[in-house]
């Protein structure tokens, strides 16, 4: 309300009619439209960017809040350049407390299913759950007995990779992030390298722009002809409200327990034969 109403103030000062008339009228200019506000300053290519970075750190690195989640779900194809051989698909729900659920099919690995709600579980061979209900430890973090060394890079690699993308001028130094049309014509983003023949990734955006929908990689020196890929975004969503069936293994398939600490043992093996194949 632009002012206070006057009808309230003005019978003091007045009596009779004039009061009300006056007062009235006040009133109602006083209900009028609400003044306008200032207008909202879009945030330029290099704030959306490093929302986005900051965003997917957070999905890995970062615990939500007790209750939430945070959930990606994607499939990507990737090949040379014009031929998309090479298809994945990803659904990765990060929970509180040591919750997750993580469902992929990549090239070569094959599928995975592996998470923790109430206890960890894997699915084995497609056809049966493991369940660690056996003997439960103490400790309910599912990679208890990672490498340490390859705990600490986790950790390094997580707290710079936010460091970065919270500080514009370290951003700029690593990245170009500059405002990009898609194909639809929507306001995307264009993220290279500061060496631009390394290749790019457009990003385009869902209709509330900070959103990611669709992610186009293009490598023109990987390969002799090139590569490229697309990554196609279903659901992007950080400190979600989670529900409890997000954690759970699918209930269609029969269950063996298991030890407890045998699943963690495995969860950490797994990463860590990753880590070393990537080193």
């Amino acid at each position: 309300m632009i002012f206070p109403p006057y009808s309230r103030v003005f019978p003091r000062w007045f009596s009779g009619s004039l009061a009300v008339l006056v007062g009235s009228a006040v009133t109602a200019w006083g209900q009028g439209p609400e003044a306008a506000k200032p207008a909202t300053v879009a945030p330029t290519a290099l704030q959306r960017g490093a929302a986005l970075l900051q965003e997917a750190l957070a999905m890995v690195f970062n615990e939500p809040a007790a209750g939430h989640c945070h959930l990606l779900d994607l499939e990507a194809t990737a090949g040379p350049k014009g031929l998309r051989l090479l298809k994945a698909q990803v659904r990765f729900v990060h929970g509180a407390q040591g919750k997750f659920a993580l469902k992929c099919k990549l090239p070569v690995i094959g599928e995975a299913w592996v998470g923790q709600g109430s206890a960890p579980w894997m699915v084995a061979g497609g056809k049966t759950v493991l369940l660690g209900a056996k003997s439960p430890i103490s400790n309910h973090n599912p990679l208890a007995f990672l490498d340490p060394q390859h705990f600490f890079k986790l950790q390094m690699a997580g707290g710079m990779g936010m460091t970065v993308a919270k500080t514009p001028d370290m951003l700029k130094k690593v990245l170009v992030i500059e405002d990009a049309k898609t194909a639809e014509g929507s306001h995307g983003l264009r993220i290279s390298t500061k060496k631009a023949s390394q290749g790019d990734a457009l990003v385009s955006f869902q209709k509330d722009g900070r959103t990611p929908s669709e992610i186009l990689v293009t490598l023109p020196k990987l390969l002799k002809t090139g590569a490229e890929a697309k990554i196609t975004i279903h659901e992007w969503r950080v400190n979600e409200v989670a529900q409890e069936a997000w954690f759970a293994p699918p209930a269609d398939l029969p269950t063996h327990q298991v030890e407890q600490a045998d699943l963690y043992h495995v969860f950490s093996a797994i990463l860590d034969l990753a880590m070393e194949r990537a080193e």
